[in-house]
């Protein structure tokens, strides 16, 4: 690309140039910074050089991008969830990570189901983070017949409910057998869904105790596109994730997410609406870390389980 000295034609050159480089996310490096600056310099174009560092000033705070990986295998890690400032963003389906904006000096908090959480300063980010996994002891389910059984029930009513944006609800699904296991599917039923097929879900599974508590330490969260979701009709395979299905069952949540691979804001709305369970029963929502139990029972999202 050839910058010309006539002012207006520079600019119109500088302000295409800019655009390019922040929308691909690409990252020059400092030896690239002086390169380009040499070669403006020689050409003996000042208002050129003038306007190279202004906008190479302008692209190294813009962007900063990282991929993260299994530190034993390096294997790209899909939809990890970052927490910034309270907030929660996730990588891409490629594992990287795009922080749009300048953020100096604030922690990221990564997290992923079966790996170590990892803390890094936003100013000591490099281009790869890893993650160590756990080594995770699974408690022995003996299984005295290999027969499938369902928990939940596949006969829905006309009722619905809305899940919306920043919003996390829970359904509570009770172990009414004798018989344990893992969760093989998940199945819901959408009734209308008026958002982009490009957005996402985030499941979570958490242990149940004698007492109906919970704990962070006993989920499992995953992310799933919303276009596979309805592909499979609503259906979820989830053998590969080793989900235990206790005595006590599992509280299953559900939350939207509107992008994932930056911390860029999506101001965009997005409601799914899923069939209610036949049977009332208590709904629970997610406030911080904590899951708040309705007051009296109500219509519940319906969702069955298949565990072997």
């Amino acid at each position: 690309m050839v910058l010309v000295n006539q002012q207006g034609e520079q600019q119109e050159e500088f302000e295409q140039l800019q655009q390019l480089c922040i929308y691909s996310g690409y990252l020059f490096k400092v030896q690239q910074y002086m390169l380009i600056a040499n070669l403006f310099y020689n050409k003996k174009s000042k208002q050129c050089l003038s306007a190279l560092f202004i906008f190479l000033s302008q692209v190294i705070f813009c962007q900063n991008q990282f991929i993260v990986k299994d530190s034993i295998t390096k294997e790209k890690l899909k939809f990890v969830k970052i927490e910034i400032d309270d907030k929660n963003y996730y990588t891409d389906s490629l594992g990287s990570f795009t922080i749009g904006e300048n953020i100096d000096n604030k922690f990221l908090t990564i997290k992923k189901s079966g790996y170590y959480q990892n803390k890094i300063i936003s100013n000591k980010i490099k281009n790869e983070i890893l993650l160590s996994p756990k080594e995770i002891e699974i408690e022995q389910v003996i299984i005295n017949q290999k027969k499938q059984f369902v928990v939940g029930e596949r006969i829905y009513k006309k009722s619905t409910t809305y899940l919306t944006d920043n919003v996390q609800l829970g359904v509570l699904l009770k172990n009414n057998k004798d018989s344990i296991g893992f969760i093989r599917f998940i199945e819901f039923f959408i009734k209308k869904n008026s958002m982009d097929e490009n957005r996402y879900l985030e499941l979570s599974f958490s242990e149940v105790d004698t007492k109906n508590n919970f704990s962070e330490n006993n989920t499992i969260t995953l992310v799933e596109p919303i276009s596979k979701i309805l592909k499979f009709k609503n259906k979820i395979d989830l053998s590969s994730y080793k989900i235990p299905f206790g005595k006590n069952g599992t509280l299953i949540g559900l939350k939207l997410i509107n992008k994932v691979g930056s911390n860029s804001e999506d101001f965009s709305k997005s409601v799914l609406q899923f069939y209610n369970s036949k049977s009332k029963d208590y709904m629970y929502m997610r406030k911080s870390t904590d899951w708040i139990k309705y007051p009296s029972k109500t219509d519940v999202i319906d969702i069955v389980l298949y565990i072997n």
